[in-house]
């Protein structure tokens, strides 16, 4: 499924819709135990592999979490192409309800 900048049905299931801490969705790569409160968040969301899709489909993803993945600034880095690969990987999974 390809998103458009339009396509964020997927939203309104989302476990971090409404959610105002910014720890969870930013990713400043602090080491603080962000990387974990995300996959503690993120794991069993009803828009997971939705969430990593639409990151894939954005013009820059960096500087956030998606899909419990942190993203980070800067895309020459090693960790910006981990963090794609990731994503790539959870976007290549079925969707609910495409079991």
């Amino acid at each position: 499924m390809k998103f458009t900048p339009y396509d964020r049905e997927w939203m309104i299931d989302a476990k971090c819709r409404g959610t105002h801490d910014p720890t969870l969705y930013e990713s400043d790569n602090r080491g603080d135990g962000q990387r974990e409160a995300a996959i503690a968040l993120c794991g069993d969301c009803p828009a997971f592999v939705e969430c990593a899709r639409y990151a894939l489909s954005t013009e820059s993803p960096r500087g956030m979490i998606w899909a419990s993945v942190p993203v980070p600034e800067m895309p020459d880095s090693a960790g910006y192409r981990e963090a794609i690969r990731v994503l790539e990987i959870i976007a290549s999974l079925p969707t609910r309800d495409e079991i």
